[in-house]
């Protein structure tokens, strides 16, 4: 399908809302007024769909994350590792929590990025222990 307008509904943006948007090769042309987009759909060839009132939310994109698991996991969070750049960093601050904790104890930490470490991967239990 080449592409597609919504109209006769709310399209909530960050900063407006609006009464249409017009989607052309799978990208937004134009959000604007009902007349606005009808106008640019017509002139695109694009099928038009009436959504009666309802609402169009953009930007939503399925990540599947568990964000009730989210919420709960980051109250457990003692290491934020979101600046950490390296394994032999990562090993240091780990170590550095672990000499204050008792033998045993988990120690939970989150946000880093392998990608960024120099050795871009991840660290294995062996790196940890």
């Amino acid at each position: 399908m080449k592409g597609y307008a919504l109209v006769n509904c709310t399209v909530y943006s960050p900063r407006e809302k609006y009464e249409g948007v017009a989607i052309c090769f799978n990208r937004v042309v134009k959000v604007g007024s009902e007349n606005e987009v009808r106008r640019v759909a017509r002139a695109l060839g694009l099928k038009i769909y009436d959504l009666k009132g309802a609402v169009v939310l953009p930007g939503f994109i399925d990540s599947h994350m568990h964000l009730a698991g989210l919420g709960f996991s980051l109250s457990l969070v003692e290491l934020d590792l979101r600046n950490v750049y390296s394994i032999a960093e990562l090993k240091a601050i780990v170590a550095k929590e672990a000499s204050r904790k008792p033998r045993g104890h988990w120690i939970i930490g989150r946000g880093w990025d392998q990608e960024k470490f120099a050795e871009r991967r991840y660290p294995s239990r062996w790196d940890l222990d």
